[in-house]
């Protein structure tokens, strides 16, 4: 005989309540078993994770060291006040609109900026770009713009010696002239800079210097060249040859006595700060490095003994 309703229906509840019950405490013991799993069994592992996606270890390098005339004035040194702009892939950002910003205040072009803009992964924008300029883009608070501290050479004797003193390129490596022939000794170290990341993993701040007393700067070079006989010896090799017809042109100037190098002019002249403006072939010491026939120039070696053993 079946029990009347109002008889089984609380029956049903409390069964209905148990399976609720342990349904939920299934659900609490596994997330408990998986806290239990992250904050002890794998502690170690997860923190670890989250330090290296928090904190990053950066080579810095040392400052390059300087390139002077034999009384110590600057032809080659190094300014700290650079910067390369990048951009990274950040989802929501108008790769346009960015392009198009950000031409007016580097000398790039809009459709180039929009194509580097366009790369799937982080690309540089520009190298070498001046601290106040990155000021003001940084200002724009621009999403996926992310600055990256470089040093920039710069060459205050500009053309005088510009060939024999050579120029480094936009990674600091010596291309020509002493910039590369010594460019192992002129190249510093590089030491360890701990930063921290943001979410976009842009570096709003440097944590620790972390120094090391084996990361040195690069050594200073002194040349055997006097910045002011140089002006001299450039300024007669413009005003003599300004009205001849020629490809290029050389003079030494040396001491007798040492053999001192105290003067290298060429013509065209070389600006090692712009290098781009001068072809391959005049941007090299070629009166160094080319061979040539002596010719007639030893006459006045010659003429030079006799009028010694005249006078």
């Amino acid at each position: 005989m079946a029990l009347p309703p109002f008889i089984s229906r609380p029956a049903r509840f409390r069964t209905r309540e148990r399976l609720l019950a342990v349904g939920l405490l299934c659900v609490m013991a596994t997330f408990a078993g998986r806290l239990v799993q992250l904050q002890v069994i794998e502690h170690g592992r997860w923190r670890d994770l989250a330090l290296a996606q928090t904190f990053n270890t950066i080579h810095e390098p040392m400052p390059r060291g300087e390139i002077r005339d034999r009384n110590g004035m600057p032809m080659a040194v190094t300014l700290p006040l650079s910067y390369a702009v990048g951009f990274r892939p950040y989802e929501g950002s108008n790769r346009d609109s960015i392009a198009a910003v950000l031409a007016n205040y580097l000398t790039i072009s809009e459709s180039t900026l929009r194509q580097k803009i366009g790369a799937k992964g982080f690309t540089y924008l520009a190298r070498r770009v001046d601290w106040q300029i990155q000021q003001q883009i940084e200002s724009l608070a621009l999403p996926g713009i992310e600055f990256v501290r470089e040093a920039r050479r710069s060459y205050p004797a500009t053309v005088a010696a510009g060939t024999a003193v050579g120029f480094t390129n936009v990674d600091g490596i010596g291309q020509d002239g002493i910039e590369r022939a010594l460019d192992s000794l002129l190249n510093g170290d590089k030491r360890d800079v701990l930063v921290w990341n943001d979410a976009r993993r842009v570096v709003p701040a440097v944590m620790n210097s972390m120094d090391d007393v084996t990361a040195h700067s690069g050594a200073n070079v002194q040349l055997t060249i006097d910045l002011q006989l140089q002006a001299i010896l450039d300024r007669c090799m413009v005003d003599g040859l300004a009205d001849k017809k020629f490809e290029k042109a050389c003079a030494l100037l040396l001491d007798p006595h040492t053999g001192d190098v105290l003067g290298i002019s060429t013509l065209p002249q070389f600006d090692p700060n712009d290098p781009s403006e001068t072809e391959g072939d005049f941007r090299r010491c070629w009166p160094i490095t080319d061979l040539f026939e002596p010719g007639s120039i030893f006459k006045v070696v010659t003429v030079s003994a006799g009028l010694e053993e005249v006078l």
